[in-house]
Formats: C-alpha cells, structure tokens, sequence
C-alpha cells in the first residue's frame, strides 16, 4: 500500500540508520508511549527491534531516506 505522501519506496538500512519508537518498535524502561506532538516516537531503538516489529507488520513508520538508504525511519503511533 503506498503511503498517503507520496509512492511505496524500498529502501536500504545502514548501521548509522537513526530509530525512534513510541511503543511497537521497542518499549521504554517505563512502558509508557513516548511520542512527540504529532503522535511520532521519541524513543531510541536498535535496528534489531525494527526489523522484529517489520516482520510482524503491524507498525507504521515514516522513513527519511537519502541516496537509497534510511537515515531516519520513526514510528507513528496509533492507539
């Protein structure tokens, strides 16, 4: 399904790939939600928790992406 801003897009992780959850790609050590204003996670996480949550496929992100690969990829939270 392609996303609301624009057409599905592969793209490549790269160890300096910047992760941010909120609760689905990794839980905080306090197991709240961590989202900004606009309902986007505040939490760092691994690569290794992102690939998880891709698997299960229930996670919606937002990718920033540069050459091909992802330099940022944040999850949006939905209750």
């Amino acid at each position: 399904m392609a996303p609301k801003s624009g057409a599905e897009q592969a793209f490549f992780l790269a160890d300096s790939t910047k992760v941010l959850g909120a609760a689905a790609i990794c839980e905080a050590p306090d197991g709240r939600v961590h989202a900004d204003g606009s309902g986007y996670g505040t939490i760092p996480c691994t690569l290794a928790d992102l690939r998880k949550a891709a698997r299960l496929g229930n996670v919606e992100v937002r990718v920033t992406v540069a050459g091909g690969a992802a330099t940022k990829v944040v999850e949006h939270y939905r209750q």
